[in-house]
C-alpha cells in the first residue's frame, strides 16, 4: 500500500503564523505532499521509499503604489531507509533536488532505538555551496 500524506503550510508576517521566514514584509506559503511504500523484505529487514514534493512560494507583503511579484521554488526529496527490526537499527539514503540549487544534494544516515522511544541519529550530506552538512541528534518520543 503507497501511503500519501499531504502537507500543508501557510506563513505569514506577523505573530499569527504558523511560521515565519525571511525578512520584515517577507511573506511564505509552502504546500507539499509525501508518497511512502513500506516493503517487508524478510522477518528481519524491510524498506521504506519515501518522495516529498513541495512548492515553495516567497513574496513580499503588498505595498500600495509598488508592484511586486512572488517568487516560487520547487522541492523535491527521495530516500530509501532500511530498517533492521531485531537491533532498531535503520540506515537511510536520499537525495533532495531544489529549483534554486539545480543540482542533487546526497544525504546518508542512520538511526539507533535505544530504549522506550530514545533514539539517536546521525547524518552527513552535501550542500549546495559544496560544504558537508553533519548531524548527531538524540531524541525521546512518549505516547500516552
Amino acid at each position: 500500500m503507497i501511503v500519501a500524506s499531504p502537507i500543508i503550510i501557510f506563513s505569514v508576517n506577523g505573530n499569527g503564523g504558523a511560521s515565519q521566514s525571511g525578512g520584515a514584509g517577507q511573506e511564505q506559503s509552502k504546500i507539499g505532499t509525501s508518497l511512502s511504500k513500506s516493503v517487508p523484505l524478510s522477518e528481519q529487514y524491510s524498506l521504506t521509499l519515501k518522495n516529498d514534493y513541495n512548492v515553495i512560494q516567497q513574496g513580499i507583503v503588498p505595498v500600495p503604489g509598488i508592484v511586486s511579484r512572488p517568487a516560487r521554488s520547487y522541492e523535491t526529496d527521495q530516500s530509501a531507509k532500511l530498517s533492521v527490526t531485531d537491533t532498531g537499527t535503520s540506515f537511510v539514503a536520499g537525495q533532495t533536488l531544489s529549483s534554486n540549487d539545480d543540482k542533487w544534494l546526497r544525504k546518508v544516515g542512520a538511526e539507533q532505538k535505544l530504549f522506550d522511544g530514545v533514539t539517536i541519529s546521525g547524518s552527513i550530506g552535501e550542500t549546495s555551496t559544496g560544504a558537508v552538512n553533519k548531524s548527531l541528534s538524540a531524541g525521546f518520543k512518549r505516547s500516552w
